[in-house]
């Protein structure tokens, strides 16, 4: 019985290894998205230039069409975001649920293995050793889902902000005047979009908690 405990703990050590490496890779795609983000931010501060020197309303046309498409952009960002805060409140609650339950079998454990010692219900001792094994794997998969959902919510949140500074730079191109060629206006109006701020409070994980 020792045994098999000690297998459950060494599973719940490779598993939190296995976050970690998959954590990595998140870090990963994060730097690639920075890269990204920096050859968009160069094209645009073409785009301005080519916007400043033009004499007509061509280039002003194109930009405020790039303008509305990251609009959409940050307003697709927003509502995925708000779905996935839905689901992360879900899996939060089905977690706690799911810890109370893990830990009432626990309970049941001891005293099924005092009962199985006193007398000889193996059986049934090993039947509650296997549900507790059940939903201790359950668990883990609950747990890595759920970071999983943490840092694609933080790269949703971060990619928001990124849009909308985008937006902003967009909309500050100034507006030529056909008449001189003299830049005399400039567009002031921000794009405004609901952001929704992840609330971390939800997020206290202890990944080194073992099951």
């Amino acid at each position: 019985m020792e045994e098999d405990i000690a297998k459950q703990i060494l599973s719940g050590e490779k598993k939190l290894k296995a976050l970690g490496e998959k954590e990595l890779a998140i870090r990963g795609r994060m730097q690639k998205l920075q890269e990204n983000r920096k050859a968009l931010e160069a094209r645009l501060g073409l785009m301005k230039i080519e916007a400043d020197m033009a004499r007509d309303g061509k280039m002003k046309a194109a930009v405020q069409e790039q303008v509305s498409q990251l609009v959409q952009k940050l307003k697709d960002n927003s509502e995925e975001v708000k779905k996935e805060n839905r689901e992360l409140e879900t899996i939060l609650g089905f977690r706690e649920q799911l810890q109370e339950a893990i830990a009432a079998q626990k309970r049941q454990n001891q005293d099924a293995a005092q009962i199985a010692e006193t007398e000889g219900k193996n059986q049934e001792y090993e039947e509650i050793i296997e549900k507790v094994i059940q939903l201790s794997e359950e668990y883990n998969q609950l747990r890595e889902h759920l970071l999983n959902r943490f840092e694609e919510i933080k790269l949703l949140n971060r990619r928001t902000a990124e849009l909308k500074l985008e937006i902003d730079k967009l909309r500050g191109i100034p507006e030529a005047k056909k008449n001189t060629g003299h830049i005399t206006n400039f567009v002031t109006q921000t794009v405004t979009v609901p952001f929704f701020d992840l609330d971390e409070k939800l997020l206290k994980l202890d990944p080194l908690t073992k099951y």
